[in-house]
Parts: C-alpha cells; structure tokens; sequence
C-alpha cells in the first residue's frame, strides 16, 4: 500500500481545480479555441457534462454578468465569452445552459445565447424541467 504524501494529494487537487480555473478564464477572455480545446481535455479525461458546466463554463459566465452589470465589461467582450462558453458547449451535447437571478436580465441571456433564463430560483425550476423535457 503505497501512502500519498500531503504534497501529492495536494498537488492532484490542485491541478483539478486550476484546469476548471483555466477553463473559466477561458470563457471570460472569450478564447473560443483554447476553450473547446480544453473541454474536449476534459471529456478525454471521463469528467462529465455537469462538472464542466459547473466548474467552467457557468462560473465563467457567472463572472462576466457581473462585469456586465458593473460596466467593467461591455457587449463585444460579452458575445466573445458567450461564443467561447457556446463553443465548449457544443463540445457536451446535450446540455441546456440557463441563466439567472438579480444581476441578470433576458436581453443578457438573449445576448450570450443562453437556452433559457429564470429571474429567482422558483423559476429556475420549473425552466429547468422544462428544457429537460419534464414539464
């Protein structure tokens, strides 16, 4: 039984954790390439669908929507990180992609190609088994 050092175990976790970083600056820079690039290294690697839209691709968006609303961002850098995050996407067929919540509106889901937008969580729901096909 071979036992893992902290350095080791830290280092695994680690470079799980700045892959998903990478990936999200990825979709802020609104590097389309290196974007699909790296979520295809992510299905090559077995992760599924819902760890790369969560450890990526949304929370990359999640930061662009703030920077929208704070005007730190304006629209071409918007439709670039949308089409980074479409084009990852395209990569995990099959996966809706929802926007939502206050600092959110549907023109901003409209503009970053999103598949469906929820302003609370009740909403969310319900859009979801809707996109999901269970409602």
């Amino acid at each position: 039984m071979k036992i893992h050092s902290s350095s080791e175990n830290k280092e695994k976790v680690y470079g799980k954790i700045y892959m998903f970083e990478e990936l999200k600056e990825l979709i802020i820079v609104g590097d389309e390439d290196k974007a699909k690039t790296l979520t295809q290294k992510f299905l090559s690697m077995g992760k599924n669908a819902d760890e790369i839209m969560k450890g990526g691709l949304v929370v990359g968006m999640d930061v662009v929507g703030q920077r929208f609303k704070e005007y730190e961002m304006y629209l071409p850098e918007v439709k670039m990180s949308a089409t980074a995050m479409k084009a990852s996407k395209e990569k995990i067929s099959g996966v809706k992609v929802m926007v939502g919540g206050s600092p959110l509106t549907q023109e901003f889901a409209d503009k970053v190609g999103a598949d469906g937008f929820a302003p609370d969580a009740l909403r969310a729901i319900n859009l979801a088994k809707k996109l999901a096909g269970k409602q």
